[in-house]
C-alpha cells in the first residue's frame, strides 16, 4: 500500500519548505567499491546513484523507457566514472567510461531490436577487468559481449532449474561464471568450478531463500542469499551472513574486498550492512532539518517533530505516528543540490519507507510505503 502526505507541508521561517510529492521510491539493486575501496557507490532501478566515501559522482538517472529499469552499475578502472546497465540491455556511460555498444543497436535475425525478442530480461552487467568492454547477461542465461570482452559460453537455449541472477568475470578476463536462484553455477572459458548449492543439499532438500549474486573471491567465490545467508565455496572468506535474523527488506546483492578481508550486502531499501572488514560508509552529512528529523524519530520524541513541522496538522499526525517506531537508520542521503534520503521504521511486524527529497532547497516527502513482514 502506498500514500503521500496530504497537502504542502509548511516550516517554520527560515527553514526549507516541506512539499509534498507523489514520486516512485525506487528498490536498490547494486553496491559496488571504489577503486580505493573506501568508498563505494549504492545504484537504485530507477537510476539513482548513492554515493559513499571517496565514491565520485558523475551521473544519474538516465532517460528511462516505461517499462524499463537500471539493473546493475559498474565503474570503470580509474574509479573515475562508471556505466550504468538497464533490464532492456541499453548502456549509459558516466565520467571516463566509454560506450562499446548495446542491445539497442543489435537486431534480431527478423530485423527486429534484440531487446524486443529477449527470453529474459538483462539481469546483471559487468565490466572487463580492463574497462574497455562489458558483459551482459539475461535471466535465461543468454550472453552479449562488447568491446574486448568475448563470449565463452552461456545457457542460452538450456533448460535451467531457476533463472540466472548474475555473472562474475575471471581475473584473467578469459572467463567468466553464471549463477542462477538455486545457487547452480556455469563455469565459461577459464573459470574453474569449485562447487555449487545444489551439490550439497541433501536430497530433497531446499535453500530457505533465492541466490540472489555471487562474487569471486580468489580460488573460489561466494553466493549471497535474499534472506543474507552466504554460501562459500573453495577458498573464498566467511566473515558472517544475515541468514535467520529478520530483515527489513530482501538483500540484493553484495561486494567484496579485493584482499578477501570483508564484504558488504544490500536490501531493497538501500541498507547497506558490513562484514569483517568492510565499513559502512556515511553518504555525508545530512541537511539541518533532515538531522533533526533523523534524531527525532530515533528518540521516539514526538515533541520535537511536531515542533518541526507545527504548522500542518497532516504532517503531525503522520510524523507522530513514526516517531513511535523503532528507526533502523537513515541511508540514501548525500550533500549534493539535489538528494534524497530513505528512512525505513518498524514495529509490530509492519517495515515503513519514507522517502525525503531535497531539490533546489526544497524538501520534498516523497513517498511513505508500508507492508506487512510476517
Amino acid at each position: 500500500m502506498l500514500f503521500s502526505v496530504l497537502g504542502p507541508v509548511h516550516a517554520a521561517a527560515d527553514e526549507p519548505t516541506v512539499v509534498a510529492s507523489a514520486a516512485a521510491v525506487g528498490e536498490a539493486v547494486d553496491v559496488d567499491y571504489s577503486a580505493t575501496e573506501a568508498g563505494y557507490w549504492v545504484t537504485f532501478d530507477d537510476g539513482r546513484v548513492e554515493t559513499h566515501g571517496d565514491a565520485g559522482f558523475f551521473g544519474e538517472r538516465p532517460g528511462l523507457r516505461n517499462d524499463e529499469s537500471v539493473s546493475a552499475l559498474s565503474r570503470t578502472p580509474s574509479g573515475r566514472g562508471y556505466w550504468l546497465f538497464t533490464d532492456q540491455g541499453r548502456v549509459h556511460a558516466y565520467g571516463d567510461a566509454r560506450h562499446f555498444g548495446d542491445l539497442s543497436t543489435v537486431r534480431s535475425p527478423d530485423g527486429r531490436p534484440i531487446a524486443e525478442v529477449l527470453n529474459g530480461p538483462i539481469i546483471g552487467s559487468i565490466a572487463t577487468p580492463t574497462g574497455a568492454g562489458y558483459w551482459m547477461v539475461a535471466s535465461d542465461g543468454g550472453i552479449f559481449a562488447f568491446g574486448d570482452a568475448e563470449f565463452y559460453g552461456s545457457m542460452g537455449g538450456e533448460p535451467l532449474n531457476g533463472p540466472v541472477v548474475g555473472l562474475a568475470p575471471t581475473p584473467s578476463n578469459q572467463g567468466y561464471w553464471l549463477v542462477a536462484t538455486d545457487g547452480g553455477i556455469f563455469a565459461f572459458g577459464d573459470a574453474e568450478f569449485y562447487g555449487s548449492v545444489p551439490g550439497e543439499l541433501a536430497p530433497g532438500q531446499s535453500l530457505n531463500a533465492s541466490v540472489t549474486s555471487m562474487l569471486p573471491q580468489g580460488d573460489g567465490y561466494m553466493m549471497v542469499a535474499s534472506d543474507g545467508g552466504i554460501f562459500n565455496f573453495g577458498e573464498s572468506q566467511f566473515w558472517g551472513s544475515l541468514g535467520g535474523q529478520a530483515l527489513p527488506a530482501p538483500i540484493v546483492t553484495a561486494t567484496v574486498l579485493s584482499d578477501r578481508s570483508g564484504y558488504l550486502m544490500i536490501d531493497t531499501i538501500g541498507t547497506v550492512h558490513g562484514f569483517g572488514n568492510a565499513s559502512v560508509i556515511s553518504a555525508g552529512p545530512l541537511d539541518d532539518i533532515v538531522d533533526e528529523l533523523v534524531r527525532a524519530l530515533r528518540a521516539a520524541d514526538v515533541s520535537t517533530v511536531s515542533a518541526l513541522f507545527a504548522n500542518d496538522t497532516d504532517a503531525q499526525q503522520i510524523y507522530s505516528e513514526y516517531a513511535g517506531r523503532n528507526v533502523f537508520k537513515p541511508s540514501n542521503c548525500f550533500p549534493t543540490e539535489e538528494y534524497q534520503c530513505n528512512i525505513a521504521a518498524d514495529r509490530d511486524a509492519v517495515t515503513y519507507l519514507l522517502r525525503i527529497d531535497r531539490i533546489a532547497g526544497q524538501l520534498l516527502i516523497s513517498d511513505i510505503q508500508f507492508f506487512h513482514t510476517t
